[in-house]
């Protein structure tokens, strides 16, 4: 059977006067896992942009300088190695470059063979359609919306969704085949349409079941029926009509119809004049919704930063109970480096101090925190009464 698609083989970051940083990949499932704050987020990042993602990758501090990130791949239909490169700045972002060489031997070679892409999907030259031609996927139409029966288009980055997972679809307590934490998404239709189309290689379709003449009779009978109740229904409001107008002659009915016209030109003022005050209150509701919608999320990031003290504070108990239970430990020897596993006493009191004054600290930050707090959700209540 011959083979197809491709491999990732290493991601490379690119910048003047930085030494170049990469993390290579081996065949099959790779898993980045490290201790916070090492780039693994960043890494993930800089892949799912360089394989089309719109929005370029937040830069740590640590990465600051860098200018362009590569990916390596291998073609295994071609056996060749080929090489995409974007740059991170801004302006700079909507070009791939897209080269018939591997990393090592790129900046080796004077005419390297290259094409210019874009990424987007709906270019004549896209990113998407170039990373399809490898892996011969020929998919086109999936389903957007069940209930309308709108269909969308099949582009690779259906693909990037499910070939790699960040740390938070991994904890997520839905399917991996959704992006959210749950199936009631808005994009649930979308994604598992594309699963279906990626385990089954089949466009989707739209079929449309002909009615048969029972049916059609039925709708006949029922459209009948309903003209017969709206031409009764006309028939006594004539009758009505023809009664209330028994005692009126034509010209007494004209200074009617003429007092009723001055009427509505009355309240048609006085329409216009709600509808005036309507604007300039909706204006104003729209200022309160503004007001609103900025303090809410503000309270929400607060009340995170709160969990966020308070986890600090509890991690610190922990590590203290640790330290004071490693303190018991009979004084024996690491079987691995054969030093000492019982801590020098003349450090615990430091080391308790430190713990008691980080704690202290938190805990000043944590009743400043809830001050504010405080201070938003009563700004809320106000706002709700406005």
């Amino acid at each position: 059977m011959t083979k197809v698609g491709f491999e990732i083989k290493k991601l490379l970051l690119q910048g003047v006067g930085k030494t170049d940083a990469f993390l290579d990949f081996n065949i099959g499932l790779n898993v980045v896992a490290g201790a916070s704050d090492t780039g693994k987020s960043f890494a993930y990042e800089c892949i799912n942009y360089i394989l089309g993602a719109s929005d370029t990758p937040e830069i740590p501090n640590e990465a600051r300088g860098y200018e362009w990130v590569l990916l390596e791949f291998f073609d295994k239909s071609a056996s060749q190695s080929l090489t995409l490169k974007r740059s991170l700045k801004e302006s700079q972002k909507n070009d791939i470059y897209f080269f018939y060489s591997d990393i090592e031997h790129l900046d080796n070679l004077d005419n390297t063979s290259y094409e210019s892409l874009s990424c987007d999907s709906k270019a004549k030259n896209s990113l998407s359609s170039k990373l399809l031609s490898l892996c011969r996927c020929s998919y086109r139409n999936i389903l957007r919306n069940c209930t309308k029966g709108e269909t969308g288009a099949f582009t690779f980055r259906k693909f990037v969704y499910l070939m790699m997972m960040n740390e938070t679809r991994i904890v997520q307590k839905n399917s991996p085949i959704f992006m959210g934490d749950t199936k009631r998404d808005k994009n649930s239709t979308l994604e598992v349409a594309s699963f279906f189309t990626v385990l089954s290689g089949l466009d989707y379709e739209k079929y449309i079941k002909s009615e048969g003449v029972e049916i059609k009779k039925a709708q006949i009978k029922g459209a009948i029926e309903e003209l017969t109740l709206i031409f009764s229904d006309l028939q006594k409001d004539i009758a009505e009509a023809e009664g209330t107008l028994g005692g009126y002659v034509p010209q007494h009915v004209s200074e009617i119809i003429k007092e009723i016209e001055s009427s509505i030109k009355q309240q048609r003022i006085l329409v216009e004049e709600f509808e005036t005050d309507r604007k300039k209150s909706l204006a104003q509701l729209d200022l309160i919704m503004r007001d609103r919608g900025r303090i809410a999320d503000n309270l929400s990031k607060f009340k995170l930063l709160k969990k966020n003290y308070q986890s600090d504070i509890e991690r610190l108990g922990f590590i203290e109970q640790a330290h004071d239970y490693t303190g018991q430990l009979a004084d024996v020897k690491c079987p691995i480096c054969y030093s000492t596993m019982k801590s020098p006493e003349e450090n615990k009191e430091i080391y308790f101090i430190a713990i008691d004054k980080e704690k202290a600290k938190l805990n000043v930050h944590l009743t400043d925190l809830q001050g504010t707090i405080d201070d938003f959700e009563k700004e809320l209540v106000e706002i709700e009464r406005r």
